[in-house]
């Protein structure tokens, strides 16, 4: 304990507890879901958007009014969150590669309700 209070709870070589682990591990997992799920609805907002007034790219802003896009935006930040905290409770190690997963639940969401096409390349 004392090595810790010097050193901080995630200083190199400070042993996370296992049961710490899991929480850091699920948190990560979770994290992956809303993140990758969170494009999909901001993109599908977007589109609704753009279906009634001026599209993003053209500089519009009817987005802002648009509930699907801010479901997405705060999927996005839930997600980001959840990240935040699996640090404090899973090494990096563990953490850091799962955020691969969004983009793999990216694909099939975009696949499933944006009916985008998944080729080899993704």
């Amino acid at each position: 304990w004392a090595q810790e209070a010097q050193q901080g709870p995630w200083a190199p070589g400070i042993q996370h507890e296992s049961g710490d682990q899991w929480i850091g591990l699920v948190l990560a997992v979770t994290s992956s879901v809303f993140i990758g799920a969170s494009f999909i609805i901001k993109k599908r907002g977007l589109r609704l958007a753009g279906s009634t007034g001026l599209r993003a790219g053209m500089g519009g802003f009817s987005y802002l009014r648009e509930p699907t896009w801010w479901t997405g935006m705060i999927s996005m930040i839930v997600g980001e969150a959840a990240n935040f905290t699996a640090y404090a409770f899973a090494p990096a190690i563990l953490v850091t590669p799962l955020g691969a997963l969004s983009i793999i639940i990216s694909a099939v969401l975009a696949h499933i309700l944006l009916s985008e096409k998944l080729n080899m390349f993704g």
